[in-house]
C-alpha cells in the first residue's frame, strides 16, 4: 500500500521519489504502521493512490511557489486571514486536498517527522490530566494519536474549517488508529468561541503562523489552562506557505510571545533546514521549525 503510494508520487513528480523513499527508511515501526493505517483510511473514503499523490504534490508545489515569492520579495505573500480564508479554509475541495497532503508531510518531511515525535513524547511524559484541548487539529492525526496515548480523561478540539472538522471526526471514529476515547470536535473560531476551562493541556500544532494575532491566541490559551497546566505548540520561522500570514523571524520572537502570555518554556525543539545550522538557516532565510512545551505561571 505504501509502495503503491510512493510509486504514484514518483509518477506525479519524479523529483519527490527519492526524498520520500529516504524519509520512509527513517520512520519508526509505529510511524510506519500509522502511515499505513492513515492511507487505508484515506482509500476507504474514496481516495486512490493517484489522488493522494496529487494531494502531496499540491502541498509541495504550493510551498515551493511561496518560497520563490519569499526569496524575491523578502516577505510572505499574504498577511491577513481574509487573504486566504475563502480559497483555503472554506474551500471544501482545496482544503481536503491540502489536509491530505499535509498529513503525508508528517511522515515524508524530516522536520515534520521530528516535530511529531517531539509532541507525542512530551505528551507521554506529562502527568495525565483531566481535560485536553487541541486548537486547529487540521487532518486530525495528532489529535487521534494524543487520544490513543490516553494523556487525559477527556478530549476536545476546535477548528474553524468545516472540512477539517469533518476529516477529524471521520478519522477519530473510523478505528483506523485503534480504539479511541470519545473526542468532541467542534467548528468555531477559537478567539470568539465560548470555551469553558480549565484544561490541563492545550495543543496548538502549526497554528500561530496562520493567524493575524498569535499573541491573542496564546493569551486565550493561558486563560483556559489551569495553573501548572501545559501548552504544547509548534510553529515556523522564515517558512512561507500558501496560508501562512504571520512571519516569525526568530526563535526568540516566539518565546517572547509565550512569556508575555504567562507561559514559561520548559522544553524546546529547534529544527533548522535539514543539513544547516540555525545560524546558517537564519543567514539564508531558510525555514526553521520549532516546538515548545510551556508551563503556565501562577496568576497574580
Amino acid at each position: 500500500m505504501i509502495e503503491e503510494l510512493v510509486e504514484a508520487i514518483g509518477q506525479k513528480n519524479p523529483r519527490q521519489r527519492r526524498p520520500v523513499e529516504a524519509a520512509l527508511s527513517t520512520l519508526h515501526d509505529e510511524e510506519r504502521r500509522d502511515l499505513s493505517a492513515w492511507v487505508r483510511h484515506a482509500l476507504s473514503r474514496g481516495n486512490s493512490a493517484t489522488s493522494l499523490a496529487a494531494a502531496y504534490d499540491l502541498v509541495v508545489r504550493d510551498t515551493l511557489r511561496e518560497q520563490v515569492y519569499f526569496r524575491r520579495h523578502g516577505r510572505y505573500r499574504h498577511t491577513s486571514f481574509a487573504d486566504v480564508a475563502s480559497d483555503v479554509y472554506f474551500s471544501p475541495v482545496y482544503m481536503q486536498q491540502y489536509m491530505e497532503g499535509l498529513a503525508l508531510t508528517g511522515f515524508f518531511w524530516e522536520n515534520h517527522v521530528v516535530l511529531r515525535r517531539f509532541l507525542l513524547h512530551a505528551l507521554a511524559r506529562l502527568p495525565r490530566v483531566r481535560r485536553y484541548l487541541e486548537v486547529g487539529p487540521g487532518h486530525g492525526l495528532h489529535l487521534a494519536a494524543a487520544a490513543r496515548l490516553g494523556c487525559a480523561e477527556s478530549f476536545e478540539a476546535i477548528d474553524l474549517s468545516p472540512t477539517s472538522v469533518a476529516l477529524c471526526n471521520d478519522l477519530l471514529t473510523s478505528g483506523a488508529l485503534g480504539a479511541l476515547p470519545a473526542v468532541h470536535v467542534r467548528e468555531a473560531d477559537f478567539l470568539g468561541a465560548d470555551v469553558d476551562g480549565p484544561f490541563g493541556i492545550v495543543v496548538m500544532g502549526e497554528v500561530l503562523e496562520h493567524v493575524e494575532r498569535p499573541d491573542l491566541f496564546l493569551v486565550r490559551a493561558r486563560e483556559l489552562l489551569s495553573d501548572g497546566g501545559h501548552l504544547l505548540c509548534t510553529t515556523c520561522i522564515d517558512a512561507p506557505a500558501i496560508d501562512h500570514i504571520r512571519h516569525f523571524r526568530s526563535v526568540e520572537e516566539v518565546e517572547a510571545l509565550l512569556f508575555d502570555a504567562g507561559l514559561d518554556v520548559i522544553e524546546r525543539c529547534v529544527l533548522p533546514h535539514p543539513g544547516l545550522s540555525l545560524a546558517e538557516a537564519a543567514a539564508q532565510r531558510l525555514a526553521v521549525n520549532v516546538g515548545f512545551v510551556a508551563r503556565t505561571r501562577p496568576r497574580a
